[in-house]
């Protein structure tokens, strides 16, 4: 893909994880941009040995040595601590009436 490159390059952050985010990551990097770090999903496990696999805009990333940082898991902890409250018996806090 040939692009013609900007009148300005831009400092960018991208965001993505799946191959047609890759394809944008590469446009924007042969455009001329500077991309200062890539946020991605962390490797998931692939195939028969369960080998962790990265993504394909981590793999791009890592080729034109742009740092990589895979997204942690606040959200994932905090529906965790939503679904426990939910699911938490209620408490009465008189004894009951005989």
């Amino acid at each position: 893909m040939t692009a013609t490159p900007p009148r300005e390059a831009l400092d960018l952050v991208f965001m993505g994880t799946p191959a047609f985010a890759a394809t944008i990551l590469d446009a924007l990097i042969e455009a001329g941009h500077r991309i200062r770090a890539v946020y991605t999903q962390p490797p998931r496990p692939a195939g028969r040995g369960h080998r962790p696999q990265p993504s394909p805009v981590q793999l791009l990333a890592m080729q034109h040595r742009i740092p990589v940082r895979c997204s942690g898991q606040p959200a994932d902890t905090t529906r965790r601590r939503r679904r426990s409250r939910r699911s938490a018996p209620m408490r009465r806090s008189s004894p009951p009436m005989a």
